[in-house]
């Protein structure tokens, strides 16, 4: 590293190979740390969700993929979940029927609070089955774990997802279009942006604002997210 004095006696280096100085080398820096315009959300294509679901036969990592559409959880909250964390609960459809669903609350990694989330039939089904098959002998806490019996980190669900989506013959995925996935249909299925704040766990109303052309003040019920989790699956 050279270094230069100048007849002011104010002290300038070069950065190795660069022709940049310490005093633009800062500007720089400042201007990286400027936040960048959002690209608009992206939702994954109906047909790519179908491939993925029918690639995906691994009882953990069928319950794991079936969670990432249907919970809007981030990979961090995906894998603090534990095994009591998702509680089994009965709706009543519009034609009578009983449905499933699972619900359960999520310390949130951004906020020191808790927030509920919900998911879908299918995702109940699949965890019970992934329990039953693949963690009956066990007794660790989390609820996706490693080969190796421990709890599974954020680098080892974008992993999965990548195999994933080259199993199923799909361009890649990242994991946080599930999540972008989930709101755009939130938003299509007149669910509010207030509302979505609270099921995501958004601190700034412009995270949820972006998925609204207007805005409407209401609140979800599950009768929603039993609705919208069959049009997010093609069904």
């Amino acid at each position: 590293m050279d270094h230069t004095t100048s007849s002011t006696t104010t002290n300038e280096y070069r950065l190795p190979n660069s022709g940049t100085t310490n005093s633009n080398a800062k500007a720089l820096g400042r201007a990286k740390k400027r936040r960048q315009p959002r690209r608009s959300p992206q939702s994954i294509k109906p047909e790519d969700l179908k491939s993925l679901l029918d690639a995906v036969t691994n009882p953990r990592n069928r319950a794991l993929l079936l969670i990432l559409i249907e919970s809007g959880l981030r990979m961090g909250e995906i894998a603090r979940l534990d095994r009591s964390t998702i509680r089994v609960v009965t709706s009543t459809s519009a034609d009578g029927s009983e449905v499933r669903l699972g619900t359960g609350e999520i310390l949130l990694s951004k906020q020191a609070r808790c927030r509920s989330f919900w998911v879908g039939s299918d995702s109940v089904n699949a965890v019970a089955d992934y329990l039953a098959k693949d963690r009956a002998a066990d007794d660790e806490p989390a609820l996706f774990v490693t080969k190796q019996g421990q709890r599974i980190s954020t680098l080892a669900i974008r992993s999965a997802v990548a195999s994933w989506c080259k199993s199923a013959g799909i361009e890649p995925i990242g994991c946080h279009r599930f999540r972008q996935t989930l709101a755009l249909n939130l938003a299509n299925a007149g669910v509010s942006y207030p509302a979505m704040m609270r099921l995501l766990g958004y601190s700034n109303p412009k995270s949820a604002l972006r998925f609204f052309p207007d805005h409407r003040e209401d609140h979800p019920s599950p009768g929603i997210f039993r609705r919208l989790l069959g049009f997010l699956k093609g069904k």
